[in-house]
C-alpha cells in the first residue's frame, strides 16, 4: 500500500519540481544583483517546504486505518480529496509568490542599452563624462554599473593605469563620490532619493597624460534589493 501510494504522489510532485526549476531559471535570468538573488531562492525553498509538508501529512493520513465502507463513501461525498487540496494550496502559493515578485518587489531591469554615456568617447586625465539614468524618476532604487575603458591610443596600458570616480547627481544635487574605480569592476549606486532624475558624473584620472580612452558600459542593471539594505 505504501509503495502504491508513493507512486501516485509522483504524478503531482514531479511536475511541481519541474515547474519550480523553470521558475528559478527564469528568475535568475532577470539579472538579479546582490541580495536580490535570495528572493527567488527563498520562494523556491518555501514552495518545496510546503510540498514536502503536504506530502508528509498525506502519508500520515494514508497510514491510518481505513474506515468502514459506508463511512468512507459518505466522507468522500462531503469533503474534497486531500490530493486536490494539496495541489490547490501549492498552486496558490506559487501564484502568490509570482505576484509578490512582479508587483511589489519588481524584477530587475537590464539597462545596459538604456544608460546613455555623454562625452565619453575621448577621455584623458582630468576629463569628465556623464551617465544618464533612464526614468523620471528611475524605476528602481539601485543602479549597478560595470564600466569598461577602451584604449583608443596606439600604445600604452591606459586602461589598467586609469581610475574612475563616480558622483551621483540626484535631482540636481551632488552626492559624495565613489573613487578609485577600475575598469570592469561593478559599482552599485543608490538612487533611492531621486524624485525627478538621476545622473552620474564619471571623472577619469590617468598616470600617463597622453592616455586617451573611451568609456563604455559593459553592464547596467536597475534593481530594488541590495545587500546593503
Amino acid at each position: 500500500m505504501d509503495r502504491r501510494w508513493l507512486v501516485r504522489q509522483l504524478f503531482w510532485v514531479v511536475p511541481l519540481l519541474i515547474g519550480v526549476s523553470f521558475l528559478v531559471r527564469w528568475l535568475l535570468g532577470l539579472g538579479s544583483k546582490s541580495g536580490a538573488i535570495t528572493d527567488p531562492l527563498s520562494l523556491v525553498v518555501s514552495i518545496l517546504n510546503l510540498a514536502v509538508s503536504v506530502l508528509a501529512f498525506l502519508y500520515t493520513v494514508g497510514a491510518r486505518p481505513e474506515p468502514v465502507e459506508h463511512e468512507q463513501s459518505v466522507d468522500c461525498r462531503r469533503r474534497p480529496r486531500p490530493l486536490v487540496l494539496a495541489a490547490f494550496v501549492v498552486f496558490c502559493g506559487g501564484v502568490l509568490g509570482l505576484l509578490f515578485w512582479q508587483l511589489i518587489h519588481k524584477p530587475d531591469i537590464q539597462a545596459t542599452e538604456l544608460v546613455k554615456v555623454l562625452s565619453g568617447d575621448k577621455l584623458a586625465d582630468g576629463s569628465q563624462a556623464m551617465l544618464v539614468v533612464p526614468g523620471k524618476p528611475p524605476q528602481r532604487r539601485y543602479l549597478s554599473v560595470t564600466p569598461l575603458l577602451d584604449n583608443i591610443g596606439p600604445t600604452g596600458d591606459c586602461e589598467g593605469a586609469s581610475r574612475l570616480a563616480f558622483t551621483r547627481v540626484i535631482d540636481g544635487r551632488k552626492e559624495p563620490p565613489l573613487t578609485d574605480v577600475v575598469s570592469r569592476t561593478e559599482v552599485i549606486l543608490d538612487l533611492g532619493a531621486a524624485t525627478q532624475s538621476a545622473r552620474v558624473l564619471v571623472d577619469l584620472s590617468a598616470d600617463d597624460p597622453e592616455c586617451r580612452v573611451e568609456l563604455l558600459i559593459q553592464e547596467a542593471v536597475l534593481f530594488n534589493t541590495s545587500a546593503f539594505d
